[in-house]
């Protein structure tokens, strides 16, 4: 964590210090859209939902559980909301901060519902699935260049998410070949609660309003402090958007 505010501390002095070196301060709004998925081995494509109903499990129709393996390999639509404040040098050199709020969700299918009664688990097929939405509050501290011509400007930027987890909440629905339809609708808690993922950005822009595009690769391990056994899965976005300068 540490190096992380140090590598931010050197980034912010570099965008605020003496405005004598800059060209230009811009602030900008914006809006994305985006696929998040996770990665890692503990990550998956296909998961079960669990329940526990007892003795009227054979029995139920409609039963509620929670998804086993939660964390998708398969993207889910997110969005997000942000503004940033960056600083072009004389050079066409860039050095900005931004902060945002996004929703960003995950899916994982369901192929099987198991109903626990008080002798045995009952394993059925099903059809399905879970999404698990993540809500953040995002600092983006970023270094960049930008190539212009006439009025259109091309900013090349790296930089890195440091996303605080405010929520996590899956919600998913299955159906089995029995017809039994199991439901699964939870707050889910992690071994973190900051993401911190290095990105890459390419903004192009034309007088004020510009399209960007974005990848971030998470590093935190979601599984940090889980007990049984080496899990490890990180988080991954791509992310799609408009912004828009507000400043002249």
């Amino acid at each position: 964590m540490k190096k992380y505010l140090t590598i931010l501390a050197l980034i912010l002095t570099a965008a605020f210090a003496d405005s004598s070196l800059a060209q230009k301060t811009e602030v900008y709004i914006s809006a994305n859209s985006g696929l998040f998925s996770f990665t890692g081995p503990s990550a998956s494509r296909t998961s079960q939902i669990n329940t526990d109903y007892f003795l009227s499990a054979p029995l139920a129709r409609e039963v509620t559980g929670y998804t086993n393996s939660v964390l998708g390999k398969l993207s889910g639509l997110s969005y997000g909301i942000s503004s940033h404040i960056q600083r072009v040098s004389r050079g066409n050199f860039i050095s900005g901060i931004g902060l945002s709020y996004e929703d960003l969700r995950s899916k994982v299918l369901i192929d099987k519902v198991i109903v626990t009664n008080n002798i045995a688990p009952i394993p059925e097929n099903a059809v399905g699935k879970t999404i698990l939405s993540n809500r953040f509050v995002n600092i983006s501290p970023y270094l960049g260049y930008r190539i212009k011509r006439d009025q259109i400007s091309l900013d090349l930027a790296a930089g890195f998410d440091l996303g605080y987890l405010l929520r996590s909440y899956e919600e998913g629905k299955a159906e089995t070949v029995s017809d039994r339809v199991a439901t699964t609708s939870l707050e889910r808690e992690w071994g973190i609660n900051l993401d911190v993922r290095p990105k890459l950005q390419a903004t192009v822009q034309y007088q004020r309003t510009g399209v960007f595009a974005s990848y971030a690769r998470g590093l935190s391990n979601y599984y940090n402090e889980y007990d049984g056994g080496d899990f490890k899965a990180t988080s991954q976005m791509t992310r799609f958007g408009i912004t828009y300068r507000v400043t002249r």
